[in-house]
């Protein structure tokens, strides 16, 4: 996932056509119509993997830039906007160059206005929140805190976002923490209303609920403060799992007591109605917020509530005018002290309720489907399975089923080994995967790819890539490898996390994201795997002609 919050991937080239005319004003039907593939000759300088999103500036793309072998993502933006105007707005964008905001790198020369920026690879707050839940205090305000430094080092060259909120805020994990990168510093002012925003209404720019008061009334005077403001009403949302203006005073007084001594009262200065009783920069809210960030013994938060927005204070209860967009632009306020610009040091959440599904010691609560059971065993706390060269393939099954879900688990390969990562399985199931309508002639399960990258038998089957039948030219999600997130030698551990919510489908390796996927793009390509279409089913390992060994396997069930 990257820059436009909550949006499906899709995967194969579209359409091969020409590119756009080079008509002012004008939207190439590429950006209106279906997700798919930036057409070929557009960009050369760019291969295009997949379309990554579509919101209110278009479109983004995920693309590997040939000259640098770099993964980058890259938004088209629609609208009557001047070339000149834009690459203005693009330059200035690019002049931030802070670990907690994305890195813009450049426009690009095209029929249509595009920029190359950083491609970053985690999940949005707002999503985050929609599947967990309230965060813990001490994540939501170092989550805040990372994006106040963000907002200082912008505010500090003279610029303003003016549409901080939950899906602008990305977190993404580097070498076992989490970083907050902000998003769309710069060039949201060319967003347009889309199906998940809400009217423009003249020059205000923003999003209801979350831009300031002053901002309603006339952008013009929007500064540094109202950033301060939109980013007390995120934490708020953070903290309690509810949009701004869903009012109950009662459960909202009740979620309160979990959270540490004064940090109802940071958050009712951030969202104070008069820009003057806020905190003046987002330099001073990161340090009203820093002693929060350490994690004590919290009180396990109630359940979650309803609403939760009044008792805040005055200027939460606010109601945003009917506005959309989001913006950046040169501030008229007043100037800023200069500050330290290293970022806050990324936050180790706790974890999350994870469940260990094997015992270390023998293999309860799991079934072999297919073939030989003495192919898998248990030995010094690993699960193991020894297949033959030219043997059949077998599974290892969970006894239980199980739908959204996020799972954790090592996994071990011999030289020119090959495995899977099993989902929403049946046992015995033998799907017809071919047009002859004949099943497969040993149990065939959905998965997510493991092989050892230096063996060249396995190269059409690199890790993380999702299969949409048995052979070499049947559809595939490609996975999004480069060399420096290849699998660890053979021999060595590697260690995997599955995202798994409806059809999306995100997979990390070593904390690198390379797999984010909608599993409707395999079905859209012809896959006929029936796991497709379950809403759960049993998880489990291949085993596929070679030694291969798992351990610590751990699964986090997502409330349905």
């Amino acid at each position: 996932m990257t820059n436009e919050p909550d949006s499906g991937a899709g995967e194969s080239y579209g359409s091969t056509r020409s590119s756009a005319p080079t008509v002012p004003g004008l939207v190439p039907d590429f950006i209106t119509g279906a997700a798919e593939v930036m057409p070929r000759g557009v960009f050369p300088e760019y291969e295009f993997l997949r379309e990554l999103g579509r919101g209110g500036m278009g479109v983004v793309y995920l693309a590997r830039n040939r000259f640098l072998d770099r993964l980058e993502a890259i938004k088209v933006v629609k609208g009557p906007w001047s070339e000149d105007q834009f690459r203005q707005e693009v330059r200035a964008a690019a002049r931030l160059n802070h670990p907690n905001v994305v890195t813009v790198y450049t426009a690009l020369s095209g029929s249509v206005l595009a920029f190359a920026m950083e491609f970053v690879e985690g999940e949005n707050l707002s999503r985050q929140v929609k599947l967990r839940g309230p965060l813990p205090p001490a994540r939501a305000c170092a989550y805040a805190r990372q994006a106040a430094l963000g907002l200082q080092h912008a505010h500090e060259r003279g610029m303003t976002h003016r549409d901080v909120k939950p899906q602008n805020l990305m977190v993404f994990r580097s070498n076992g923490q989490d970083v907050l990168k902000v998003l769309d510093f710069g060039l949201a002012k060319f967003a347009e209303p889309d199906l998940d925003s809400v009217a423009m209404l003249g020059p205000t720019l923003g999003t209801p609920g979350y831009a300031s008061p002053e901002q309603v009334r006339n952008a013009d005077t929007a500064d540094v403060r109202s950033d301060v403001y939109s980013l007390g009403v995120t934490l708020r949302f953070l903290l309690t799992g509810e949009q701004p203006g869903e009012d109950d005073p009662s459960e909202s007084e009740t979620l309160q007591t979990s959270w540490p001594d004064g940090l109802t009262t940071v958050i009712a200065r951030m969202t104070a109605q008069a820009p003057a009783d806020r905190y003046q920069t987002a330099a001073e809210v990161a340090a009203a917020l820093e002693p929060f960030t350490v994690t004590k013994q919290e009180p396990a938060l109630p359940a979650r509530p309803k609403r939760g927005w009044r008792a805040i204070g005055a200027g939460s209860a606010f109601l945003a005018l009917v506005l959309g967009g989001a913006a950046i632009m040169l501030s008229g306020g007043g100037p800023v002290a200069p500050r330290d610009d290293n970022p806050a040091p990324p936050t180790q959440p706790a974890d999350e309720p994870f469940v260990s599904i094997f015992n270390g010691t023998d293999l309860s609560g799991w079934v072999v489907d297919g073939g030989d059971d003495s192919q898998w065993g248990v030995e010094s706390g690993a699960i193991v399975t020894t297949g033959r060269k030219n043997g059949p393939q077998t599974w290892l099954l969970s006894q239980q089923p199980y739908g959204d879900m996020r799972l954790r688990f090592e996994y071990q390969l011999e030289a020119g080994g090959n495995s899977g990562f099993v989902f929403r399985a049946v046992p015995g199931e033998r799907p017809i995967l071919t047009p002859d309508g004949r099943p497969t002639k040993i149990p065939y399960h959905q998965q997510v790819e493991l092989s050892d990258p230096a063996e060249k038998e396995w190269a059409w089957l690199p890790t993380g890539q999702v299969s949409g039948g048995s052979g070499r030219n049947d559809p595939v999600l490609k996975s999004t490898l480069t060399l420096a997130t290849q699998p660890r030698p053979a021999g060595e551990w590697n260690t995997v996390e599955i995202e798994m919510v409806g059809q999306s489908l995100k997979v990390t390796l070593n904390g690198n994201v390379i797999q984010t996927a909608d599993l409707d793009q395999l079905i859209a390509q012809g896959s006929r795997f029936p796991a497709l279409k379950r809403k759960e089913g049993r998880i489990g390992f291949q085993q596929c002609r070679s030694t291969v060994r798992f351990r610590k396997i751990e699964i986090f069930a997502l409330p349905k």
